[in-house]
């Protein structure tokens, strides 16, 4: 299981708000493919994945605050079917 981080954004920025999930759980997730898209005081923009796989589980809701580091999801690892 891959589990989706809250990155670093820069050096005054802990907090980020999820502004939209651009996936849901069962999605096929390609690498590179746009997950959530995430606010912080200074910006908004979109959290490629690193991995492919299944969006298994979403842990921040749309609206919600997260921490760098926080898990905001967890990927099923696979390959996509046919």
């Amino acid at each position: 299981m891959f589990e989706i981080k809250v990155p670093e954004f820069g050096e005054s920025i802990q907090e980020v708000q999820v502004s939209s999930w651009l996936k849901q759980p069962g999605d096929w997730i390609g690498i590179d493919d746009d997950i959530v898209e995430l606010e912080s005081e200074k910006a908004s923009q979109p959290l490629p994945s690193e991995h492919e796989g299944i969006l298994e589980e979403i842990l921040v809701p749309d609206g919600e605050f997260a921490s760098v580091g926080d898990v905001l999801c967890r990927i099923k690892p696979g390959k996509k079917s046919d």
